[in-house]
């Protein structure tokens, strides 16, 4: 089962803390046996890109970082038709 946490290893720890703290089955166990995989943090993969940008490394800070990088949209958004039927413009 694909997971996508930022900063996972801090949540997945502490999923498996309160599964524990109430008697519940891991999260492998409702798994079948296996591990949650693959892992997705953009936590560590902004840490591995960017390693010596200054500043907070929270998700606000990290989407601003990255929305600033990226390139602007190049396909225009259709305008919704205003009556069913009707084509967009």
């Amino acid at each position: 089962m694909p997971v996508v946490a930022y900063n996972a290893a801090f949540d997945l720890s502490l999923l498996s803390a309160e599964l524990r703290r109430y008697a519940l089955p891991s999260l492998r166990e409702r798994l079948g046996g296996l591990d949650p995989a693959p892992v997705i943090d953009p936590y560590t993969i902004d840490r591995w890109v960017d390693r010596y940008r200054r500043g907070k490394r929270n998700l606000e800070a990290v989407c601003r970082s990255t929305a600033s990088h990226s390139t602007p949209r190049t396909t225009p958004v259709p305008t919704p038709s205003p009556r069913p039927g009707w084509p967009a413009r």
